[in-house]
């Protein structure tokens, strides 16, 4: 038994109390931070359809695939267009850039290609004829068509890995804007 001085009594008392109480909390803190790191793995309740789609470092690999098929397509379709060479460089730097976040290339300096958009060409670089338009419809329309793919693909993965028994038709996990509802199975 340990022998506590009579007027300490209470002090001695409070302090048990306190170091109880710390302990108590060190172990549900140890308890809390072991459930926080087993729900880092389930994106649905930390992950934003920005992070899945531009950031997420699970899905790059599908990222830099699709940036180099997309390079691939705008660069033929440039070289076929005989377009000069600082044409041809600005466009390829947006298309490189079309994936990922770019101070340069998307005006919130956040990609928003999951969701539909594209960023603008500087019109300034083509002269406003029709041969020059209609090739900045097919490389947007290029652009668009991968941004379709790559959506589709991540979106498939990120389903078949984190969600493999659920059935086709849960509701989805994240929330899309208002005018894609219709894309999703209620």
């Amino acid at each position: 038994m340990i022998a506590v001085p009579h007027s300490g009594g209470r002090e001695f008392a409070s302090r048990a109390k306190v170091y109880s109480k710390l302990r108590r909390q060190s172990t549900e803190f140890r308890e809390l931070s072991n459930r926080t790191h087993r729900l880092q793995t389930l994106p649905t309740l930390v992950e934003t359809a920005h992070h899945l789609f531009v950031d997420c470092p699970a899905f790059d690999h599908l990222r830099t695939s699709a940036t180099t098929e997309v390079l691939r397509d705008t660069s033929k379709q440039l070289r076929a267009a005989e377009t000069t060479p600082p044409q041809t460089e600005a466009v390829l730097r947006f298309t490189s850039a079309l994936f990922s976040d770019s101070t340069e290339v998307w005006p919130q300096y956040s990609s928003a290609y999951y969701l539909g958009t594209m960023p603008s060409l500087p019109q300034s670089l083509f002269p406003a004829n029709l041969p020059s338009q209609r090739l900045l419809t097919r490389v947007m329309q290029s652009w668009h068509l991968a941004s379709i793919h790559l959506t589709s693909r991540i979106w498939s993965a990120y389903k078949r890995q984190f969600f493999p028994t659920a059935s086709q038709y849960t509701k989805s996990p994240i929330i899309l804007p208002p005018h894609l509802f219709h894309l999703l199975l209620p």
